[in-house]
């Protein structure tokens, strides 16, 4: 018996959304075509922090496989203008 909870079966290719915070400076659009590549998404501003520090972005990509979905999310964990990402 496995004590990890049972994975959410995830169909793909699917539309994945995932919701960067990067500081505000941050040309945002160019930092996900580095990370994307050709790749269509879409890439929407939400809020700004209440100082005016952080910027928050909606975006959303066509994921081929369970190893892209983490790959792509590794890739901007990695990048310094990212703060968080969900």
């Amino acid at each position: 018996m496995s004590t990890e909870p049972d994975k959410p079966l995830i169909e793909y290719p699917c539309i994945w959304s995932y919701k960067l915070i990067c500081a505000a400076a941050t040309e945002t659009h160019r930092l996900v075509e580095s990370i994307l590549g050709e790749r269509e998404f879409t890439l929407v501003p939400s809020q700004s922090s209440s100082l005016g520090k952080y910027e928050s972005h909606d975006l959303s990509v066509v994921i081929m496989s369970d190893d892209d979905r983490l790959s792509i999310f590794d890739k901007f964990k990695k990048t310094a203008a990212v703060k968080f990402l969900l």
